[in-house]
This record gives structure tokens, sequence and C-alpha cells, in this order.
């Protein structure tokens, strides 16, 4: 993750694991046809909401307009998308990336 490699912060790795582990409980729930309750799905909420909220804790917003590090806007995108982040989680339907339509609509390599 490239918030991890370059500002060696132990959170970017907490939400990177985070997430892949999300994606594995949703597949798993997938293949068994199980569909996640409310409470299971604002347990991952809460889970999410608490590594952003420490993130943003050993990360303050510089206050006027000042530009902010990447790390701070990272935040404040998690924090502004969670509910899109975490669309998997309560719709199974939505796939963890759009890979698989990027390369259906990416114009193949000509040589």
């Amino acid at each position: 993750m490239y918030a991890k490699e370059t500002t060696g912060q132990p959170r970017a790795q907490a939400m990177s694991d985070f997430l892949l582990n999300t994606n594995k409980l949703c597949e798993a729930a997938r293949e068994r046809q199980i569909v996640f309750s409310a409470d299971n799905v604002r347990a991952c909420r809460t889970g999410y909401d608490d590594i952003v909220r420490e993130g943003e804790r050993a990360n303050p917003a510089a206050s006027g307009r000042v530009k902010q590090s990447t790390t701070v806007n990272l935040l404040r995108r998690f924090r502004q998308y969670g509910d899109a982040v975490l669309r998997l989680v309560g719709d199974f339907a939505v796939p963890f990336t759009n890979n698989t339509d990027e390369r259906a609509v990416r114009m193949p390599k000509v040589k």
C-alpha cells in the first residue's frame, strides 16, 4: 500500500489488513449464501471508523487554507466515502475491486 510505504504509519497497514479481511469474510459469506445482519454491518463500519479516527488523531489537518499531506487527504476521503468503500459488506453484488470492469474497457496493447 502506497501510504504505508511512503509514511511508514501502522494505521495504513491496519486499514489495508482490515479491508482485505473484510473482503475475505464477504467472499466466504457469498459462497455460503449468508447475508450479514445489520449488527454485522454496523460492527464492520465501527472497525473502519476506528481506524480512520486513529489516523486522524495521529495526522491532524492543518488549519486554514494550507496544503494538506497526502495522508490527511486520504483519511478525509476514507471518512467522506466510507459508505462506498464498505458497500460490499451490505451488498454482495458489489465487487471488492473494479479490475474486471477496467480490463473489459481497456484497449489491448497493440504492438
